[in-house]
């Protein structure tokens, strides 16, 4: 017996309300943080809900109790087919605000003393650190807890707290936590971006984690697509495209090793980058075929890297592509990257019997 379809949702604001909820798991901060209702807020009623897992989400909209989700992008990896299977469909994403990282600390990175302890619970996040500082630690909470054998707080949400008093104490130097975490605490110590734009050239960037403070919405099918073109936007959307492919051709298990950022760029800021890095490569994405500057056109520049476990090797692409028409360009560029990434991590092959075997040019675990 097949699902019966749910009636297509007609909305009168002056009559009816979308119900609206959040899907809010720890470290995660969407209702202090994102303002994605601002739009026609008085056609839209949240619901609270009091568990933060996918399933109960799906349920909710199945039975009737809301008309659309709001979760972070990372819940619904995997998750399509059931989605999709349960008469429900993803509707689109906002573009990530903050999806940086900041290191909470007294001292900038390059002003950390030698052999600094610097506490990252996120893998990409501590090959950055050592990749730009090789001569500081950087360690897991649970890591600098076994050391000083003291117990980690149960309720994530305060181990900010907690890892801040290791830093009073002079345990540790420092720590990073992603920044829309950071918003929601009353810290005492000084904050320092760690941005994925370089404000000199050749200063240290970090790209973020894949769907960094990327927010998805899910409604039954059939959503009034006046509404869903209010509260989505076509970066986010574009974002959350890119991104879920790149994760498909990669595989979930190399989302802790990559970094990956994607966004919409004008072409006046494109050439300007171009002039003041002297990279006529930039410049020549900009121009059609026949020489001319597309000035009207948006492009996306897509930028992933991976970095082997010690910090010392870097495997980066770039890519910039016009809006119209960047589907096949991208997924093209998601296949070469998927490639790169194959051949630099794979052991290098004898040549002769008698040699030995090579590691990998890029070694992602010790």
């Amino acid at each position: 017996m097949g699902m019966q379809s749910s009636p297509p949702l007609e909305v009168d604001a002056m009559n009816e309300q979308i119900l609206f909820t959040i899907l809010e798991p720890h470290r995660c901060s969407i209702s202090q943080n994102s303002n994605f209702l601002s739009e026609d807020n008085e056609i839209f009623k949240f619901v609270q809900n009091n568990s933060a897992d996918l399933k109960s989400g799906i349920k909710m909209l199945n039975d009737g109790e809301v008309d659309l989700l709001a979760l972070p992008a990372y819940l619904i990896i995997g998750e399509l087919e059931n989605i999709n299977s349960k008469n429900c469909e993803v509707l689109g994403a906002k573009y990530p605000r903050r999806p940086n990282s900041v290191l909470v600390s007294d001292n900038k990175l390059y002003f950390q003393p030698k052999s600094a302890i610097i506490i990252a619970d996120s893998e990409l996040v501590r090959r950055q650190l050592i990749r730009v500082r090789p001569d500081i630690l950087v360690k897991t909470p649970s890591e600098i807890s076994n050391f000083y054998e003291i117990k980690i707080p149960k309720n994530i949400d305060q181990i900010p707290y907690w890892l801040e008093e290791l830093c009073e104490a002079g345990k540790i130097d420092g720590f990073v936590i992603p920044r829309t975490i950071f918003d929601t605490l009353n810290l005492k110590l000084r904050r320092h971006s760690l941005l994925s734009e370089p404000q000199e050239l050749g200063d240290p960037y970090f790209l973020p984690s894949p769907l960094s403070d990327l927010l998805v919405f899910i409604s039954r099918r059939r959503f009034p697509p006046s509404i869903s073109k209010k509260i989505c936007e076509l970066e986010g959307n574009t974002n959350l495209w890119v991104q879920t492919r790149v994760l498909n051709e990669l595989g979930t298990e190399m989302m802790k090793y990559l970094g990956i950022e994607v966004r919409h760029r004008q072409v006046k800021s494109l050439l300007r980058q171009s002039d003041d890095e002297r990279d006529p490569i930039i410049g020549e994405a900009c121009t059609g075929p026949d020489g001319e500057i597309l000035e009207d056109e948006v492009h996306i520049e897509i930028r992933m890297e991976v970095i082997s476990f010690d910090g010392k090797r870097t495997l980066s692409i770039q890519r910039i592509t016009p809006y119209s028409g960047y589907d096949f360009k991208i997924m093209s560029t998601v296949l070469d990257w998927k490639k790169m990434v194959d051949t630099m991590t794979r052991k290098i092959q004898k040549d002769n019997p008698k040699d030995n075997d090579e590691s990998a040019f890029l070694v992602l675990e010790e």
